[in-house]
């Protein structure tokens, strides 16, 4: 039968023609076997089919198949051939096959399932023949270059589902625990090798899965230190085998005694790995040995020093994404996690800046952990670093990926954690002012200058951050300048541009325009271009929308809205605030204008800072305040206006009548500020004040009596009226009197006394015997007055006495009765009687003299100003007199000048038009003059005829 075999076709067409003929010789030839020599025969048989198979150089088909298994199916019939011969037959054509050879395969597969012989070799435990076995796969050339799919695919059912399964039922296969852990040595030999190979095949790879489900520890006995140490190189030795190294770190795992003591050999190979870019395999050294092992470590610097030198060894960027999220990561937590000693402080900070060098957003979680650490770094010796650092934070505005790449938006975050620890270490600010205001600065303007385009969302959330890692104090003007400039561009440009809201910039913006403010506030003094940039932004930005149409804040209006209320502290001097001049009109504009009452907050608080400090600069807009408190009812600057009115009188005498009108508005709840104000309208030009006025204000005491205070601020002002004008208070003297008797308080008997004193002074001396009688009577018809107000009533007797001294005298008698109780009284007598007088007495009657002098003063002023303005008429036109006749007689000066007529009379026409135009311009100055005086005069004349009919 052998020779049979032998001679048969390889041919494929010829044995496809034969193979009915062959089919049933080798059915006959199997028949007739000689028992005697049955083992020798099936050998025999054997290696001619193996010849057969190795020398065929044909295409596997169907029939040869079939041919391989109508042989066998013969030959592995009882009894079967020697376990040896078989095992030797199947390692031959493992040595000599070809990995695509499918005949060879073919039957491969067919004496392993059809002998089993994977079962009778764990039977016999045939050691050698197993060791043989694991041998020749040993050498065999699994790799996947070149392997045909189909093939190599029934290679691994083979061996990595047969020969090696890790189906506990199944039994023809070689991997049984126990013999396995018989024959250690050499399934850890054939284990270590597989896993050298595993890089580069697949079936190798499935093989170590195998054997790794049914005997997990095998790679883990080292016979010797030097044992490890050799395994550490071969795994870093190119080409690298993932699942080498895997298998290598899962066993040391397993040992932590074999990791303490080699710790430095396996940082060294974890070294090579990264340093070659095998990150994967490097993520199994540090996950599975150095991670797991890490409560072991003691020379945390040692570890440490090693990333540092990595991170700067990494130079692929694909390379760096995957050594900062494999390795960098996991590595930063355990180190974090367990807080290394404090003298690594500085160490620690290094690693940051290396680890942030790294340029990817991976490397972000590592560097905020890293800084996290509390109560650890010494802040002092951390300039250059922190300076670095924040350089380098900087630079990920250029770092390429996604729009929405959340790990960049770690750096807000990281920048957070250094403004936070600024708080308590201002050394910290220090260190980030340079670089942290280079970054805002450079991003303000919402464009890259590389490629034009805007930057990316993180980049503005880091600026926000960003600009509080700057040194407010160390901020300059033409720093603040800069941003001003930046937001007066955008607002420029915002016609021309198509608008587009990016959320993100605004919020930076804010942040910038917020931090602006600040440093405006440090800086001393504030120059005044700051002041005329700030100026014209917020003028430029009120002209457009405060609010989008969802009701959201535009950017215009909140960083116009950051500057405006920083400029108060700032102003210091009055150039300063008349910067701001246009813009509060502006302002005045919008809220009664435009309705946009939200910006009165803006003007009032500007004019509260100016009306204080520059009283001059609000003089010019008394006009716009005093119609904000008197149209509009807003009364937040009223008390401030008293400074205004020295300053720029006119709009006050302008709108006198509607603030005496306004002192009851909203039933008196700001009577006491408008009488403050009209208090100084009074005393210093009362001769304004028209009867009708006084009437409402007498009329006004009784309507509103029940006003808390109403009446004593009303008599205030009128004190300072009738010392000018008693004329006025003569329809009132019976009312003044009454309240002065019901009353009884200071501000009416003062009010009574100024009156009774001008009265006496305007209309002579039998009046003043009249207003002496009043007040005697005062005192003699009201029972409950107090003495203090006895004591005014005499010193009103005295200071009209001291004019008129017989009227005085007459009234002896009456005050004979109360010469025993007072004081002043007593004095009155003795003033009467031409009494020697103490230097008391006679001091208070010079102080009553020179009251008397000052209320005369004041009662005449009128008359004084009406004489001024017509002297003043007077002059006026005696000059135009002068003109004229300068004007007619012009012949002499053509005469000197000796021209020709044409052009005397072009120079005399050119010299009269121009004379002409100058008298015209005076006898309109004059006409004003004369109707000014008339409307005195008839004002003075009502006075009178008034006075002679009371």
């Amino acid at each position: 039968m052998d020779e049979f075999i032998r001679q048969l076709p390889h041919d494929n067409a010829q044995l496809n023609t034969q193979w009915p003929d062959i089919f049933d010789r080798l059915f006959k030839l199997a028949n007739q076997i000689p028992e005697s020599d049955l083992s020798s025969f099936k050998i025999k048989c054997l290696s001619a089919l193996l010849n057969y198979v190795v020398e065929d150089q044909e295409e596997y088909v169907t029939d040869k198949a079939t041919l391989i298994h109508t042989v066998l199916e013969n030959l592995f019939q009882h009894p079967l051939p020697p376990l040896e011969e078989i095992t030797r037959m199947f390692c031959h054509l493992l040595d000599i096959s070809n990995k695509n050879r499918m005949i060879n395969l073919a039957l491969i597969q067919k004496i392993y399932s059809g002998y089993r012989l994977g079962e009778r070799l764990r039977q016999k435990e045939s050691v050698d023949l197993i060791e043989k076995i694991l041998f020749s796969l040993e050498k065999f050339d699994f790799a996947d270059e070149g392997f045909n799919l189909k093939v190599q695919g029934q290679w691994d059912d083979l061996l990595s589902k047969g020969v090696f399964s890790a189906i506990v039922c199944d039994n023809n296969k070689l991997t049984e625990l126990e013999l396995m852990t018989n024959m250690r040595s050499a399934y850890q030999h054939f284990y270590r090798s597989a896993a050298q190979h595993s890089q580069q095949s697949q079936i190798w790879s499935n093989i170590i899965t195998a054997i790794k489900y049914v005997f997990p520890t095998l790679f883990d006995v080292f016979t010797t230190p030097g044992d490890l140490q050799l395994h550490l190189s071969t795994a870093v030795t190119p080409p690298v085998a993932f699942d080498y190294v895997n298998l290598l770190a899962k066993s040391l795992q397993r040992q932590p005694d074999l990791f303490k003591n080699n710790s430095s050999h396996i940082y060294a190979a974890f070294e090579q790995l990264v340093l070659h870019n095998n990150i994967k395999e490097a993520d199994s050294i540090l996950t599975y040995v150095i991670v797991h092992h890490f409560a072991l470590i003691t020379n945390h610097e040692e570890i440490i020093n090693l990333f540092i030198r990595l991170c700067s060894a990494v130079t692929d960027i694909e390379c760096r994404h995957s050594f900062c999220k494999l390795l960098i990561a996991p590595f930063v937590y355990e180190l974090t996690k367990k807080k290394p000693n404090k003298k690594l402080a500085v160490s620690c900070f290094d690693l940051i800046i290396a680890i942030a060098d790294q340029k990817v957003a991976e490397a972000l979680s590592s560097v905020k952990r890293l800084i996290a650490i509390s109560e650890f770094y010494p802040w002092k010796q951390l300039d250059k670093q922190l300076t670095h650092l924040l350089q380098t934070c900087s630079a990920y505005d250029e770092v390429s990926g996604g729009t929405e790449n959340n790990d960049l938006s770690i750096l807000a975050d990281v920048l957070k954690l250094l403004h936070d620890r600024s708080k308590t270490n201002t050394s910290i600010l220090q260190a980030t002012h340079e670089p942290a205001l280079e970054a805002v600065l450079k991003w303000c303007s919402g464009r890259n200058v590389a490629d034009g385009e805007g930057y990316r969302e993180y980049v503005y959330e880091m600026g926000q951050s960003m600009t509080e890692l700057v040194d407010e104090k160390r901020v300059s003007a033409d720093t603040c300048r800069q941003v001003v400039a930046v937001l007066q561009k955008r607002v420029d440009d915002l016609d021309e541009d198509t608008y587009e809201v990016n959320h993100a910039y605004e919020t930076f913006l804010s942040a910038v325009t917020t931090l602006t403010s600040k440093c405006m506030k440090q800086l001393k003094p504030v120059p005044l271009t700051l002041h005329e940039d700030v100026a014209r932004y917020c003028l430029s930005a009120l002209k457009y929308p405060l609010r989008r149409e969802n009701g959201s804040a535009t950017i215009e209006y909140l960083t116009a809205l950051l500057l405006w209320f920083s400029v108060g502290p700032c102003l210091g001097n009055e150039n300063d605030a008349r910067a701001y001049e246009k813009c509060v009109d502006r302002l005045f504009e919008m809220i009664y204008s435009e309705n946009e009452e939200s910006m009165h907050s803006w003007w009032s608080t500007y004019w509260s800072t100016v009306l204080m400090n520059y009283p001059n600069v609000a003089a010019n807009h008394s006009e716009q305040l005093l119609e904000e408190i008197i149209d509009h009812k807003q009364i937040i600057l009223l008390g401030m206006l008293i400074t205004l009115y020295p300053k720029n009188p006119q709009p006050f005498h302008q709108r006198l009548d509607d603030l005496i009108h306004a002192l009851f508005d909203n039933n008196g709840q700001h009577l006491t500020s408008i009488a403050s104000l009209l208090n100084s309208i009074f005393q210093a030009n009362p001769q304004l004040i028209t009867p009708a006025q006084i009437d409402y204000l007498f009329t006004s005491i009784a309507s509103h009596h029940h006003i808390p205070y109403a009446s004593d601020s009303i008599y205030r002002l009128l004190e300072l009226v009738a010392s000018a004008q008693p004329e006025l208070f003569d329809k009132h003297r019976q009312q003044l009197i009454e309240a002065a008797s019901q009353q009884q308080t200071y501000n009416v008997f003062n009010c009574l006394h100024q009156y009774l004193i001008a009265s006496s002074v305007l209309n002579g001396e039998e009046a003043a015997g009249t207003n002496l009688t009043v007040l005697i009577d005062l005192i003699k018809n009201t029972k409950t007055l107090s003495s203090d107000l006895c004591t005014q009533i005499f010193q009103t007797c005295q200071a009209i006495g001291s004019r008129y001294k017989a009227a005085l005298a007459k009234k002896r008698e009456d005050l004979v009765l109360y010469e025993s109780s007072n004081s002043m009284c007593r004095m009155l007598i003795d003033m009467i009687d031409g009494n020697k007088m103490s230097e008391e007495q006679q001091a208070l009657l010079n102080r009553t003299v020179d009251e008397m002098t000052e209320i005369e003063a004041r009662v005449v002023q009128t008359e004084k100003s009406v004489d001024k303005v017509t002297k003043l008429v007077k002059r006026q036109e005696l000059h135009t007199t002068r003109v004229d006749h300068s004007l007619i007689d012009t012949s002499p000066l053509c005469h000197h000048c000796q021209v020709s007529p044409t052009t005397t009379t072009a120079i005399g026409n050119d010299f009269i038009i121009n004379y002409l135009d100058g008298i015209e311009d005076r006898l309109d100055a004059i006409v004003s003059h004369i109707q000014s005086v008339r409307d005195e005069i008839k004002s003075i004349r009502s006075h009178l005829l008034h006075h002679q009919q009371c």
